[in-house]
């Protein structure tokens, strides 16, 4: 299958623009969680010590995707990130934002109107991988995705 890449001077399709800014909502709800006292305590008993570089770490990351996105020609608006936040800000683990990392960047691997070159299939599959480990670490008893890194169906849906 060939994917159509957008040039800098191109818009990409709206889909591919909402799969980014929910990516960037998500990976900012997830830095949000790792600021907080319980999380801190949690990645602390899972034997992390330094657990102030968590979020850190996300807010890095939620840059290189910005730039990532507009290498591609993927306009980020601010404002449509702000919007997806307030959709999805909800107390919640840092499973459940973990989770919702994996199979955000899964979305943007799988959706045919992505740009997909070199670099960033394996950024996006790195990210995925790692966000995967991160969730098998917090979450060991794996009720949230199997090892291969497929989210289950929750129980009951169709």
């Amino acid at each position: 299958m060939n994917r159509r890449v957008a040039s800098s001077r191109e818009a990409a399709p709206p889909q591919v623009r909402a799969l980014w800014t929910d990516l960037l909502a998500r990976l900012w709800l997830a830095q949000v969680v790792c600021a907080q006292e319980h999380t801190l305590r949690q990645l602390h008993a899972l034997g992390l010590r330094r657990t102030g570089t968590a979020g850190a770490i996300l807010t890095r990351e939620a840059l290189l995707a910005c730039r990532m996105a507009s290498s591609f020609g993927i306009l980020i608006r601010p404002a449509e990130v702000q919007w997806r936040i307030g959709e999805l800000a909800r107390p919640a683990p840092l499973e459940s934002h973990l989770q919702g990392l994996v199979e955000a960047y899964r979305r943007i691997e799988l959706d045919p109107c992505s740009p997909m070159h070199g670099p960033l299939v394996r950024w996006l599959a790195g990210r995925q991988r790692v966000h995967q480990a991160q969730l098998a670490a917090v979450d060991p008893g794996g009720a949230r995705a199997d090892a291969r890194g497929v989210c289950p169906e929750p129980h009951g849906a169709a």
